[in-house]
């Protein structure tokens, strides 16, 4: 439970370079429009992500508990697809703005598609995670004498 909220730092981190990679491998010169649109989705994930981080680091601090722990990894995991499925539709919209995509509307739409749906799953199992928290009973052996 410890590296939990380390990981979720991480996570803002490689989302938001994620993002600005994407965005900097695709543009063209004339193009700064999908730079903005993915500099602007990279800051607003990673605000997330370390707001989400710092309300982890208070849960270990009041009430720490395994199963907290469990669905707070399965929560990481879930926002580690959605951000990077994100990246991968910046991408292939980016390309196709730029004109040198290959793929078509389809493949980018899946992407988002992904992107959307394991987003709202994370959220449902943030909200878990929150709930389980708020209903662990855990004594810490100061209160106790």
């Amino acid at each position: 439970m410890r590296l939990l909220p380390l990981l979720w730092f991480l996570l803002a981190a490689l989302g938001a370079a994620a993002q600005l990679v994407v965005s900097g491998a695709t543009a063209d010169a004339g193009n700064v429009y999908s730079v903005f649109s993915s500099a602007t989705v990279a800051l607003g994930g990673a605000i997330a992500a370390v707001g989400v981080a710092l309300v982890y680091l208070f849960i270990l601090r009041m009430r720490p508990s395994l199963s907290v722990a469990i669905i707070g990894y399965s929560h990481l995991f879930l926002a580690t697809a959605a951000r990077f499925s994100q990246a991968a539709g910046d991408l292939f919209r980016n390309r196709m703005l730029a004109g040198t995509g290959t793929t078509d509307y389809s493949t980018m739409g899946l992407a988002y598609t992904a992107a959307g749906l394991a987003n709202v799953l994370s959220g449902i199992v943030f909200i878990l995670a929150l709930i389980v928290a708020l209903n662990t009973r855990h004594e810490r052996p100061e209160d106790v004498f």
